[in-house]
């Protein structure tokens, strides 16, 4: 809005001087000058009303930036317990898999100790959530859904025969890489380290671990 203000006080002050050409003959010095003080101050109010707009906009335009970087953070918090609770459930899961593969019978498991981590600070945001990005917001209801769907898989009463366990081995992994996709927008400077391992970004650790159908991993 700023941009404006000095244009409209030249063209005030060009109109000032026109009418003084024009007219300087007919009127007083008296009259012109309140007529030119008065396109002056005119310009003056019309200048600062427009800065006032403009401060007002900047204040309003940093303190939502300010909320979306502190949402973020606390979005991302959930998110880390979210991933150390897919890898975990991967490593059970995958040793179940691993386990018919090699010739045992599918065992019955109760996997209530691996179903998704609740997120219920992200859960209860309602219309806050506005504050992010399309993209942003896009990420984590695609995360939602998905976890949604696994967590029906590993509720049900079943045995772990290598369908159903490949099933859901399938399902924590399309989590993982959805996971990182969500990382990659809230914290992609965000690290994990498993066991002794160098600690390595969370969105590619997720990437590497749903592509490794052997690997036994446990989240540090």
């Amino acid at each position: 809005m700023t941009r404006w203000s000095p244009v409209l006080a030249v063209i005030l002050a060009a109109i000032g001087l026109i009418v003084w050409i024009v007219l300087h003959q007919g009127l007083s010095d008296a009259t012109l000058g309140g007529l030119l003080g008065a396109l002056i101050g005119a310009a003056a109010i019309l200048s600062g009303v427009l800065i006032d707009r403009w401060q007002r906009r900047a204040d309003d335009s940093r303190a939502t930036a300010e909320r979306h970087q502190k949402l973020k953070a606390l979005i991302t918090a959930e998110l880390v317990s979210v991933a150390a609770g897919l890898m975990d459930a991967d490593r059970v899961v995958g040793a179940a898999v691993r386990a018919v593969e090699f010739g045992q019978a599918g065992m019955s498991a109760d996997l209530a100790d691996y179903v998704t981590r609740p997120m219920p600070f992200t859960s209860n945001l309602g219309v806050e959530l506005l504050v992010l990005s399309q993209r942003e917001i896009d990420v984590l209801a695609t995360l939602r859904a998905s976890l949604s769907q696994t967590e029906t898989l590993m509720t049900k009463n079943q045995s772990l025969t290598f369908i159903v366990s490949k099933a859901i081995q399938d399902g924590i992994r399309h989590d993982m890489r959805i996971l990182a996709e969500v990382f990659d927008e809230f914290a992609p400077e965000r690290k994990f380290a498993l066991g002794g391992g160098a600690p390595e970004p969370v969105s590619a650790l997720l990437r590497r671990l749903a592509a490794d159908a052997t690997a036994p991993h446990s989240a540090k």
